[in-house]
């Protein structure tokens, strides 16, 4: 029967029958300010389509509700196809300036290891490596100090230390 074809088309349970139509609902869901979410009835297409559009307005005012406004290109770690790497600008366009990472763990130092190493690895190699030196080498901060050896009961800066060496 045509009328139960045009009932079928319109949907949300709307009938023809004995000669009466029976109305559609239209259920949406749709949050609540507490975050908790309800459902909400509509007797007609164009009310239901009227909710649709206040559920879409809800998302777009919620996503401004984020920490920080949601997620911003200027404020991520972001792929550049320019550079093939992530880069770490911050800023707007145009106005981008270079940052750094802060708080990463420490990465492998290994051969074969694509992985960043942080900054007290760093630290604790170049130490480590002034104390095969000894003579008190060591990276202190932001500087090398130079070791100082003592050869007959002289204290000498290295370059003094080895031509005295080869002298002896």
């Amino acid at each position: 029967m045509m009328s139960n074809k045009l009932a079928a088309y319109f949907g949300g349970g709307v009938g023809y029958e004995n000669g009466q139509w029976s109305d559609p609902t239209f259920t949406l869901h749709q949050l609540n300010p507490d975050g908790s979410v309800v459902e909400k009835n509509y007797k007609t297409v164009a009310d239901a389509f009227g909710g649709v559009d206040t559920v879409i307005k809800d998302i777009y005012s919620k996503l401004g509700d984020l920490p920080g406004g949601g997620v911003k290109d200027q404020d991520a770690l972001m792929w550049s196809e320019t550079e093939n790497a992530f880069v770490a600008l911050h800023g707007l366009e145009g106005k981008k300036t270079n940052s750094k990472l802060k708080f990463l763990l420490d990465g492998a130092i290994a051969q074969g290891s694509s992985e960043a190493i942080t900054g007290n690895q760093l630290y604790m190699m170049s130490n480590q490596l002034a104390a095969y030196f000894g003579g008190g080498a060591r990276y202190e901060n932001g500087k090398w100090l130079d070791p100082i050896f003592r050869l007959a009961n002289e204290q000498h800066p290295i370059s003094k230390f080895l031509k005295l060496v080869q002298m002896v």
